[in-house]
């Protein structure tokens, strides 16, 4: 007689468990029906209505037949003799006694005494059961929750024979012989997109095999699984059941559980070890095995202890104050040789002996290295272990704030002293140094102040400048005056120039035919990708190339995406996290970790691109061209680039200054390929085609000397006493047209007198930081009776581009937070207010939060004005007890320093700028452009001052005014009278 099984294997071609319970279960259920059997299987089962027909006839034959069985099953006289009488009426309750129990009052051969009703009670369960508990054989529940696990069976069974025959199909095809030439591409095309979807079959197979091979915890259903253990069980209790309940044992689990509580409550004896503890082989079985549910035992073998947190550890806690200090001795041991072996993986060990010996038999040494090979963090203390620290400071120079602070943290960590001690780092208005400092990490502009004090360097054995490929305009000018010391100390002191890229011929023949020493970097290979079109959008195409290597490529690494700026880094995060959203789908995909890194982020944001990821979480890093070389992010595989940077740009003759996106030169896209191949081959996408790598992109960067404003470093020269700037021996000289436009600057601001030399005002402006305008405010400020607010705008300016921010969630109400703190007078009162409130609420971090406020802007802002402070003796200056109320002195003070960047409005409502004649329109950012409607499309300003003078002209989609304050026109023939001899003639009437 045919089984079910029997029956779907000549139906539809297979069978399993799921799919037989349920098709036994649903022909139970329609009885002699079969027009509700095949409207039940059809509505559980994807098949059609013939095959479902043709499954209801079958297995109501099968029903047939199986309840003719049963009658003759149950005829008298059809079983033996030894069987007959044990049970009633013919033998029927004696055939449902399998297990041969004896009738009351006979002998018990096992010597148990049994109770009959309990008994068959569960002989019936067992009879009823085989594959599942008859308990569920109506349950609706049951049977729906067996239908849909029929139906996955079902798909998963006819999607791999389906596949299979797929296959069979594309081989058939391809055994085919001669074809004419349309036909023949046509069985081509159909095999290729055969093979496709084929592919991706498989693909999805296997991660939904990847998904279900994750383990999970399910709770168990009591005995569901195995009905003959639920027996042994059930009998076990019957016949210890008087016993138990003498003792007052547990007669069920939950009994159990609650005994098993209430003993761990209960106090116990001292001396009761044997109960605490149990027997030394009870202990062994404890400790090395486990029960199953079934009762089968799983014995294990003690390998390891894997030691756990001791912080969090009952066992820390329990420890003595000696035994504490050995394990954090331990931990710091542990942790030390871990560095310590990190620090000998890098190529820069390898060659630790010859570059000590190069640098002590040379005064200048230059060092060529890729990224990564560890001359930043290693050469310098390579220098402190044989001695030069006790000679002086070692220096090492660094073109990026950022990167200043987070190579001295980890030069530190690897020292294991404290930062600020030993190491330390200097930056623009703060300095994280002691007397005692060894090693000191300094952007190349705080190196160029301490010239002014300390011409010779008297404080340092050893000065490296670090990334000097990058060209900075403060590189450039400290490449000039560490050539002429390095000659007046070839005794005592020795220069390093460090680059990573092949200039080093350059700097060689630049100071005297310096040796090149040259160390290779941890580099594996890298596969270049072009596309095979130009983008129109390099944001949307990075975001889209990010989610292509994310859902296409292993696990095996992270992505770094090099980007122009905050905003650009932004936008892209944005895209990236909603279409990794959009594409969610059944699959669960691993995790993908978006992290920016830029200059203004917070510390504590920029440091998690250092931490590491879990092994199923991917990290993907958008960041500025300062991951090219100034920091290395671990476990980078990917690397995306559109080739594009932020460059500054200024023109003398108009004095305008942009921050523009350019592309970048090859050398920095090869820096931004071997980010990709430091812990294994690694990929490179580049979001441009081969043709503009070859013909559109320049060899190296253009140096900032020739495309910067270079007033501060004129005056800094000057007040070295290098008169001859022509002359001045300049790696690469600036355009003459930038070195006049500086000089004009410097005679009308008083900083140079018309013979080009210093004057006593210029020698002050020199001693402040900053930009020679705003150091002529400060002075200024002290005259008009309003230093402590002239310095305070000067401290906003320096962090007014990121002072603000607006979360896209709460843009209304941080707008209008923002359009509160705004002064009509102008931008520069405006900061004045915002650092005045946060001054009045005790500089509380909180009142940020709630007005949408950088709290790290406001602090570096305060930071600022303390160093200037501190400057103050060196001008002659002091910081009067009152504080100002006078808007007039002010704005006065502004312009007498700002003057030359005076424009005034015409008879078209923009303003036209005094000196250079260019047309421009106040930033949309600025206080003075306010709109009568905020729905107002184009917005139009609803007050225009006459005169206003402002920051910086800059360009973005047009030409802007930023940081605009309103004066009286009147106030620039009084202040500057050799510049503006007539202001009638300056305002438009």
């Amino acid at each position: 007689m045919d089984s079910v099984k029997d029956i779907l294997y000549d139906v539809i071609g297979f069978s399993t468990t799921s799919i037989e319970d349920l098709i036994s279960a649903v022909a139970e259920e329609s009885g002699d029906s079969i027009e509700n059997f095949v409207a039940s299987i059809c509505h559980a089962l994807p098949v059609s209505e013939e095959t479902a027909w043709t499954l209801g006839a079958r297995m109501h034959e099968l029903r047939k037949n199986q309840v003719a069985v049963k009658r003759r099953r149950l005829t008298p006289g059809m079983y033996p003799p030894e069987f007959r009488g044990r049970g009633v009426e013919g033998g029927v309750e004696g055939e449902s006694d399998p297990l041969g129990r004896q009738k009351e009052g006979e002998s018990d051969p096992l010597g148990r005494q049994k109770d009959g009703a309990q008994l068959s009670a569960i002989d019936a369960s067992v009879l009823a059961s085989t594959s599942r508990d008859a308990r569920y054989k109506d349950d609706p529940i049951y049977i729906t929750r067996l239908r849909e696990e029929a139906r996955r069976e079902y798909l998963r069974d006819r999607e791999l024979s389906q596949l299979e025959l797929a296959k069979r199909i594309v081989e058939d095809r391809e055994q085919v012989g001669v074809l004419p030439p349309d036909l023949a591409r046509e069985v081509s095309r159909r095999n290729e997109e055969e093979k496709q979807r084929i592919r991706l079959t498989e693909q999805l197979r296997d991660e939904r095999a990847a998904t279900a091979a994750i383990d999970v915890y399910e709770l168990p259903e009591a005995y569901e699984d195995d009905t003959r253990s639920k027996l042994k069980v059930l009998k076990k209790r019957l016949v210890d059941q008087s016993q138990s309940h003498r003792m007052g044992a547990a007669t069920t689990r939950l009994d159990e559980w609650e005994q098993q509580k209430l003993r761990e409550a209960l106090p116990r004896a001292e001396g009761d070890k044997e109960t605490e503890r149990g027997s030394g082989a009870e202990r062994g079985r404890t400790a090395d095995t486990l029960i199953d549910e079934s009762g089968n035992l799983v014995e294990f073998e003690r390998s390891e202890i894997v030691r756990g947190s001791l912080d969090d550890d009952e066992a820390w806690w329990n420890m003595s104050r000696e035994e504490r200090e050995a394990v954090r001795l331990q931990d710091i041991a542990d942790r030390r040789r871990k560095m310590e072996a990190e620090r000998r993986l890098l190529p820069v060990y390898k060659f630790r002996a010859q570059l000590l010996k190069a640098i002590r038999d040379n005064p200048v040494v230059v060092i060529v290295g890729e990224t990564g090979s560890g001359k930043t963090t290693q050469i310098p203390q390579y220098l402190h272990e044989v001695g030069y620290s006790r000679m002086g400071m070692i220096g090492c120079t660094q073109p990026r704030r950022v990167a200043a602070m987070s190579v001295a943290a980890r030069v530190a960590d690897e020292m294991e002293v404290k930062l600020g001690r030993d190491v330390g780092y200097i930056i623009r208005f703060e300095n994280m140094t002691s007397d005692g400092t060894k090693i000191s990490y300094l952007t190349d502009g705080a190196l160029l102040q301490q010239f002014l004090t300390d011409p010779e360097l008297s404080q340092y054995s050893v000065l490296i400048i670090d990334e000097a490929h990058e060209r900075s305009l403060h590189t450039d000018v400290l490449f000039g005056l560490v050539k002429d010391l390095s000659r007046y100390r070839s005794d005592d002191f020795r220069l390093i120039i460090s680059s990573a890229t092949l200039e080093a011929e350059k700097f060689s023949k630049y100071f005297d035919d310096a040796p090149i020493f040259k160390i290779p970097g941890r580099k594996y290979d890298v596969d270049i990708f072009y596309t095979k079109q130009p983008e129109a959008n390099f944001i949307d195409a990075a975001a889209a190339t990010v989610i292509q290597i994310h859902t296409q490529r292993p696990l095996d690494g992270d992505v770094l995406v090099f980007l122009p700026g905050q905003q650009e880094i932004e936008e892209c995060m944005e895209l990236i996290q909603t279409r990794l959203k959009n594409e969610q789908g059944e699959a669960k995909k691993p995790e993908l970790r978006v992290l920016p890194i830029y200059s203004t982020l917070p510390a504590d944001q920029q440091a998690l691109i250092f931490v590491k990821t879990p092994p199923t979480v991917r990290k993907c890093v958008l960041a500025t061209n300062i991951a090219e070389t100034s920091i290395t992010i671990d476990n980078i595989v990917y690397v995306v680039d559109p080739g594009l940077v932020k460059e500054n740009s200024y023109d003398p003759r108009s004095g305008l200054a942009s921050l523009v996106t350019v592309p970048c030169s090859r050398a920095s896209c090869n820096q931004r390929a071997g980010r990709a191949g430091r812990v294994k081959p690694g990929m490179c996408f580049r979001l441009f085609t081969k043709t503009s790598w070859l013909k559109e992109l320049e060899e190296c960067n253009a140096p900032e000397m020739l495309r910067c404003d270079i007033s501060q470093v004129v005056l800094i020269m000057k007040s070295l006493g290098i008169d001859d700037l022509l002359n001045f021996d300049f790696l690469d000289p600036p355009p003459t047209q930038a070195l006049i436009q500086s000089l004009e600057t410097l005679y009308h601001l008083g900083a140079l007198n018309d013979k080009g030399q210093m004057t006593s005002i210029g020698r002050k402006m020199s001693q402040l930081p900053g930009t020679p305008q705003i150091a002529k405010m400060i002075l200024a400020g002290g005259e008009m009776n309003c230093l402590e607010e002239c310095l305070t705008i000067a401290s906003m300016l320096e962090v007014a581009n990121s002072l603000f921010y607006c979360p896209k969630q709460k843009a209304a109400h941080a707008t209008s937070i923002r359009r509160s703190f705004q002064r009509k007078d102008g931008d520069h009162l405006t900061l004045l207010h915002v650092y005045r409130s946060w001054e009045q609420v005790n500089y509380d971090q909180q009142w940020c939060f709630d007005n949408f406020v950088q709290f790290r802007s406001l602090n570096r802002a305060r930071d600022i004005y303390d160093q200037f402070v501190a400057l103050l003796p060196r001008v002659g200056l002091a910081i009067p007890n009152t504080t100002s109320e006078d808007l007039v002195r002010i704005k006065k003070a502004i312009a007498s320093a700002f003057f030359m960047q005076a424009a005034v409005l015409t008879r078209n409502g923009q303003y036209k700028t005094l000196v250079t004649n260019r047309v421009a329109d106040i930033h949309p950012s600025s206080s003075l452009f306010i709109t009568q409607d905020a729905n107002q499309r184009p917005a139009q300003p609803l007050y225009r001052p006459p005169c206003v003078i402002y920051g910086e002209l800059v360009l973005t989609t047009k030409k802007y005014l930023r940081n605009v304050t309103e004066i009286e026109a009147r106030w620039l023939s009084e202040l500057v009278p050799h510049f503006f001899k007539n202001h009638k003639k300056l305002l438009i009437k």
